[in-house]
């Protein structure tokens, strides 16, 4: 294995280290998630953006089908 190969499995592992506490604080949140909170969200007609951006990172999490695509006004 040359050296580039070594440097760059090096900074993937860094890089995935750093990400792993992110994804088990995700999975956190979704474990603690309702059935009656789910209910509420689903009962909700018309949902905030920041709404939507959540439930789209939850359906990307678990490699769900998104519906199309729309840009979002910025965040603030």
């Amino acid at each position: 294995v040359s050296r580039g190969h070594r440097q760059a499995k090096g900074g993937a592992e860094r890089e995935l280290a750093a990400a792993i506490p992110a994804q088990m604080r995700a999975q956190a949140a979704v474990d603690s998630l309702d059935a009656a909170s789910v209910n509420e969200m689903k009962a909700n007609k018309k949902p905030q953006e920041i709404l939507k951006l959540v439930l789209d990172a939850i359906a990307i999490y678990f490699n769900l089908k998104l519906a199309s695509i729309q840009m979002i006004p910025d965040l603030e």
